[in-house]
């Protein structure tokens, strides 16, 4: 990861494409089949990419036999543009993953839409009374679990299994095992057990208002970012529940490494990063791995890479770096004109898709890069 790349251009522009959007970046998805990859911005419009790029880093890689020197040429071939969705209707959409190649659109007409990965939206006959306020899909088997202000209805692809009663449900998650639920109102978490009768299996009390929920790999760990004062974090196998505050920002991103042995966090002047070995419960510190440096600007979002241990983390000042858990090494790969708002990995680690509040990137790295 500490390869020369050249000074004469950052590595957005040696590594990456990159385009100007209308409105915020709110969220980044990667379709199932890695063919596409899918920025829904603030104002309700979704925005395209293919996966491939037609003058890929990769090609353009060159290693030095006897030096171990990188270099990589410019792009020769124009970056194509994004292909521009407009929102399928008015109102705030959420945006998941799908089966396949496919992605899932949540609207507050109550209708869950699905998009190809050519932008072409169609139904799935999937109707509510209510606005959708959550959603999630398991991509192995296409279990679906999505949330109306009153209830939360189960789904087996697109065919109704059940449903939950969940009074102002605002994020839900469906853990790695598809064995259970877990879903935030605004003062509580509850982990459902989705097999059989759907019964309420734990309920914790939170701090503050929940913006999202992050399971660990393992199904083991609930991670919780709160509107303030941090995030929760519950352990599942020992019952044991703790809020961690203190954060100079809000927590918009929690990670967990592909072990499940190490959480990292954003909203502080460095990447936060705890090994689980020491869990940071009762104010116990000890688990802490420095990571990266600090900074005056706070960490707004991260992501870890599922293939490596590697995590991508935003600033507030539209720097996006790398660093390795436990080190204070760091790869500046490129910056935004003004604050990185979302971060995504591709699922096979390659790469690394940034939106920011006027601009959207995708960068392909190769292989070379994390060895």
């Amino acid at each position: 990861m500490n390869q020369h790349i050249g000074n004469e251009a950052s590595m957005f522009e040696l590594m990456g494409r990159q385009w100007s959007v209308q409105s915020p970046v709110r969220q980044i998805c990667f379709g199932a089949d890695r063919s596409s990859i899918a920025f829904l911005l603030d104002d309700g419009s979704i925005r395209l990419a293919e996966a491939a790029d037609n003058d890929s880093a990769e090609a353009r890689t060159r290693i030095d036999t006897e030096s171990g020197r990188m270099t990589i040429r410019r792009r020769k071939e124009r970056v194509r543009p994004l292909v521009v969705v407009g929102a399928p209707a008015e109102g705030s959409p959420i945006l998941t993953e799908g089966i396949d190649s496919e992605y899932l659109i949540g609207q507050s007409d109550g209708e869950i839409r699905r998009m190809g990965a050519d932008g072409r939206i169609s139904p799935t006959g999937l109707k509510t009374g209510a606005p959708i306020v959550a959603m999630d899909c398991r991509q192995k088997d296409g279990r679906l679990a999505f949330a109306t202000p009153e209830n939360i209805t189960l789904a087996s692809g697109y065919n109704v299994s059940g449903s939950l009663k969940a009074d102002a449900a605002c994020a839900l998650r469906i853990s790695p095992d598809g064995a259970l639920l877990a879903c935030a109102i605004p003062d509580h978490i509850v982990i459902f057990d989705t097999l059989g009768a759907c019964e309420a299996r734990a309920r914790y009390a939170l701090p503050a208002k929940p913006t999202d929920i992050i399971w660990s790999p393992n199904g083991s760990w609930v991670s919780v970012a709160l509107e303030t004062s941090g995030f929760a974090l519950i352990d599942l196998a020992r019952n044991r529940f703790g809020a961690i505050s203190g954060f100079p920002s809000a927590v918009q991103s929690i990670g967990w490494a592909r072990q499940s042995d190490r959480l990292f966090a954003s909203g502080a002047f460095r990447i936060v990063a705890w090994s689980l070995a020491h869990p940071p419960f009762d104010g116990d510190h000890s688990g802490a791995l420095e990571t990266g440096r600090a900074r005056l600007v706070a960490t707004r979002c991260l992501a870890v890479n599922p293939r490596n241990d590697v995590v991508a983390v935003g600033y507030e000042n539209g720097h996006v770096i790398l660093a390795r858990p436990g080190s204070r090494d760091e790869l500046i790969v490129g910056a935004f004109k003004s604050g990185v708002t979302s971060l995504a990995w591709s699922s096979d680690g390659k790469s690394l898709a940034a939106g920011g509040r006027d601009e959207a990137a995708i960068i392909g790295f190769p292989p070379v890069m994390f060895k």
